[in-house]
């Protein structure tokens, strides 16, 4: 028979329990934040930078892509100015399903952006608040280990994509031993990890995203320093899409930016026809290339 006294104690222990758990809640909601303040920093010490980027794409049979292509990136950035130039090219023996796929190449200034698709012979300008198009699909370097598939189809910057992650809720810590950090996330059936080596200034070294039983998304990102500054150096990702590997050639980490790279002047405009600024009401030709070039 419980008396008196033992039923407040035992009121009393629930009480204590439930704050605990609060307390331990609170706890690991701040732990996690300071994940991500490590991750922030980290990437706040990249900000200029040019690297060529060399791989090969294997695309899943179900998928619009090639069974085996070429993939080639170049990218320069200047961050605190906010100017990226970024080219993808998707290169393979045989036509692709979806054109735009091929890739092209893409400038973001204060000024303007400026777009030139490798299926299409126009280089546009445009207002610098226009969104990247669908076929350019934009790695920001940053970002590489936290980003998914959708990200990247989205052109997610890494700011964007370090928003998302600060407010998912459902979340764990994990120590892992030899510096690395595990975080896990559980949305519904779908399981995200990522792998964060302390060691190197918070890198994400991987990241996979499980639906049930099923590896969706895989990717593992090697990192190296540069310039006194941890790097992606190469990754391998397994998507819906198929297999992609790359090798990540840094020409330069901090240092000065040619600012040629952030001009239609340095695309290949050998397969120009025109330049037309899209930015005005009535879309103008400002140059015209078939008798200079072709």
């Amino acid at each position: 028979m419980i008396t008196r006294l033992t039923f407040w104690v035992l009121i009393g222990l629930g009480h204590v329990a439930l704050f605990c758990a609060a307390a331990s809640a609170q706890e690991e909601a701040a732990d996690y934040q300071k994940v991500f303040d490590k991750v922030a920093q980290h990437n706040a010490q990249i900000k200029t930078g040019v690297f060529h980027a060399h791989g090969e794409l294997k695309g899943n049979p179900a998928s619009p892509y090639p069974p085996i292509a070429k993939l080639e990136f170049f990218c320069a950035f200047d961050f605190h100015a906010n100017k990226l130039r970024f080219d993808r090219r998707l290169e393979s023996g045989e036509t692709l399903k979806i054109a735009e796929y091929g890739g092209g190449q893409y400038v973001r200034t204060p000024g303007q952006t400026i777009t030139f698709p490798s299926y299409l012979s126009d280089i546009r300008l445009d207002l610098a608040s226009r969104k990247p198009p669908s076929w350019i699909k934009i790695i920001d370097i940053r970002a590489l280990g936290l980003c998914g598939e959708g990200d990247i189809m989205q052109s997610a910057s890494f700011d964007d994509v370090l928003i998302n992650y600060r407010k998912m809720e459902r979340h764990s810590i994990r120590e892992l031993g030899d510096g690395l950090l595990q975080l896990e996330w559980i949305h519904g059936r779908s399981v995200r990890v990522a792998t964060l080596d302390k060691n190197k200034s918070y890198a994400v070294v991987r990241h996979t995203l499980m639906e049930g039983k099923k590896v969706e998304e895989d990717h593992r990102i090697t990192v190296e320093k540069r310039n006194d500054t941890w790097v992606p150096v190469g990754w391998h990702s397994v998507d819906s899409t198929g297999e992609h590997s790359a090798k990540i050639d840094w020409k330069s980490l901090n240092e000065e930016v040619d600012s040629k790279h952030f001009t239609w002047e340095d695309f290949e405009i050998k397969r120009a026809h025109r330049v037309i600024d899209s930015s005005l009401p009535q879309p103008v030709v400002v140059k015209e290339f078939a008798t200079e070039t072709k």
